[in-house]
């Protein structure tokens, strides 16, 4: 175990910036649960990097064997807390870090699966559309797969699923998606002629959720909170809201999914499915 040179601090704080993660095609794994999630989807990292009286909490988390076997290849580096702060992109980081490849994930874009007719055997799928909170985003994406929609496709000004605090917002459940892909018009296109139906979940408008019937190869769409959905209007097949008391503004759109996404549940999907 040794000490992070300025060389290798230098090159991984670029990581922060999306750009740089696709051209070094690596990414940073913020704390001591997100790098658990990400070991427990049969990953492994490139490099632990800790704050040095984290040792014995480092041990736990990675795992002596892994840990020494990172050591052995000079892949076990000590930092600063302040230095752990600024990758983490944190005030009080957990002092455990890793940097991990996006070689794996990046196969997980198999778009044209979601064309063929097995799709429609699995919950909906779900499409960000434009969403730039990473906050929002990570909540999303761990509540999509609470209830099994471990499928989503990325739409527009969406943020980069791969910073520090989207993942951490998520608590690494994006590493157990089995579909995560950028999109364009022509590909959403694609989705709707192989017979998907894109329902746009909106602040108000079209039918309320309690009425609504979903149907496998459902795709549902968020958008941002300020600008909503930005996918033509002649994209989205039908439109659905939550229902409530009115006496706020709207709901955040990441409650607004969790109540969707219950909804879906709660009526026994999985009984249809399986």
């Amino acid at each position: 175990m040794r000490r992070i040179s300025r060389a290798e601090f230098s090159s991984l704080q670029q990581l922060r910036r999306p750009r740089e993660r696709r051209d070094q095609g690596r990414f940073i794994v913020p704390g001591r649960k997100c790098i658990e999630e990400l070991l427990n989807s049969g990953r492994r990292p490139e490099l632990a990097l800790l704050v040095q009286d984290r040792a014995e909490e480092a041990a736990g988390c990675f795992g002596e064997d892994l840990l020494h076997e990172l050591e052995a290849g000079d892949a076990l580096l000590t930092l600063r807390e302040h230095e752990a702060a600024r990758l983490a992109e944190q005030p009080h980081p957990e002092g455990l870090l890793a940097v991990a490849s996006l070689a794996g994930f990046q196969e997980l874009g198999a778009f044209e699966e979601l064309c063929g007719t097995a799709a429609a055997q699995e919950p909906p799928t779900l499409l960000l559309d434009g969403i730039s909170d990473p906050g929002n985003m990570g909540g999303i994406l761990r509540c999509a797969l609470w209830f099994g929609m471990d499928r989503v496709l990325l739409h527009g000004e969406t943020v980069d699923p791969w910073s520090p605090r989207l993942i951490r917002a998520s608590m690494g459940a994006l590493f157990h998606l089995t579909t995560l892909v950028e999109v364009e018009g022509p590909q959403v296109e694609a989705l709707r002629a192989s017979g998907h139906r894109l329902l746009a979940l909106e602040a108000a408008g079209g039918e309320t959720l309690a009425d609504f019937e979903f149907l496998p190869g459902d795709v549902l769409v968020l958008g941002s909170e300020s600008h909503g959905i930005r996918l033509p209007a002649e994209f989205v097949d039908r439109r659905i809201h939550v229902p409530g008391a009115g006496r706020a503004e709207s709901l955040n759109v990441g409650h607004a999914f969790a109540a969707c996404a219950w909804e879906i549940f709660r009526r026994g999907w999985w009984t249809v499915i399986h």
